[in-house]
């Protein structure tokens, strides 16, 4: 079996669309497949673009199918704790004026079908957190083994599918919180005092998303900081946290989401790390990865482009 990774659609369904056909596969009885190879999906399929509820039927049916394979990512996670109650009534999620921005598109896709809700998020909670093939591995933001570890050591599963450990996940401080904030959405540093940015829906940020696998002697915060600074507002030199940053040294290559790069050019993060994310909903493009089985080279990327 051959792959065909998927970085993040954020809910644009006619990009999908048009990277599937690029890549040969076919809507057969309502399913979109291929002969040879079968899909991999690294989560945030909803959010932002067009049509959410229609990229998640379009994606259940090929994994129901067994036509893909599907990971979970920080924007599921959050759709799940949007609508999952505590005992107490609130939510996981609370619903406040930045945490509706964030699913309010989506939220009004499913407004005339709420009923389907239901189910979309039995199927996220049971979604797992990462895939560990014989060939490759998929996360969406961050393989850090000492957090893959605690789950594989524990009597959790690789999902979110119990109710104890889900509900811990949005617990900060909690030892469920921190591996699932590292695992679906990387390293964060904290900015110094008096340094911060604003993000894509206009929230003021004091953390900043760091490039991880950038590893590298004499680097900045700056240097690996996946945000670029405007109007001088720079980080001072700093390598200290450098030391803590996770390592992938393993041979077999490793698939992400999760960060919105916004390169011209595509091109692997390391020789054996490629991330899959450039940005579908701001750049109008969806990129895919067709694994075969070798070392990652660039010539194996696949991208479309809405004008």
């Amino acid at each position: 079996m051959e792959y065909d990774i998927i970085g993040d659609v954020h809910g644009c369904y006619s990009l999908l669309i048009k990277l599937l056909k690029k890549l040969s596969y076919q809507e057969i009885d309502g399913i979109w497949q291929h002969a040879n190879r079968k899909a991999i999906f690294l989560g945030d399929l909803i959010n932002r673009g067009e049509n959410s509820r229609a990229v998640l039927h379009l994606v259940k049916r090929m994994h129901e199918a067994g036509k893909a394979e599907v990971i979970l990512g920080n924007h599921e996670l959050n759709f799940i704790g949007w609508h999952t109650q505590r005992e107490n009534g609130s939510y996981l999620r609370s619903h406040n004026s930045h945490n509706l921005k964030q699913v309010e598109k989506t939220l009004s896709d499913f407004e005339e079908y709420s009923e389907e809700v239901p189910a979309f998020i039995a199927w996220m909670r049971a979604l797992p957190i990462y895939i560990d093939h014989e060939q490759f591995r998929a996360i969406h933001a961050c393989w850090d083994q000492s957090y893959i570890d605690l789950i594989e050591n524990s009597h959790f599963e690789n999902s979110l599918l119990d109710d104890v450990f889900l509900e811990e996940a949005f617990k900060p401080g909690t030892l469920a919180f921190k591996t699932i904030e590292r695992l679906l959405k990387g390293v964060e540093y904290r900015l110094p005092k008096g340094i911060d940015f604003i993000d894509n829906d206009g929230k003021t940020r004091y953390y900043v998303r760091i490039k991880w696998w950038g590893k590298q002697p004499k680097a900045t915060i700056e240097d690996l900081s996946i945000v670029q600074f405007e109007d001088g507002n720079h980080i001072p030199n700093n390598t200290e946290f450098i030391e803590r940053l996770p390592e992938y040294r393993d041979v077999k290559p490793l698939f992400l989401g999760h960060y919105c790069l916004r390169d011209e050019k595509i091109s692997l993060l390391s020789k054996n790390i490629a991330c899959l994310d450039y940005c579908s909903y701001r750049m109008n493009r969806l990129t895919a990865y067709q694994f075969n089985g070798r070392l990652l080279t660039t010539h194996q990327f696949v991208q479309v482009m809405e004008q």
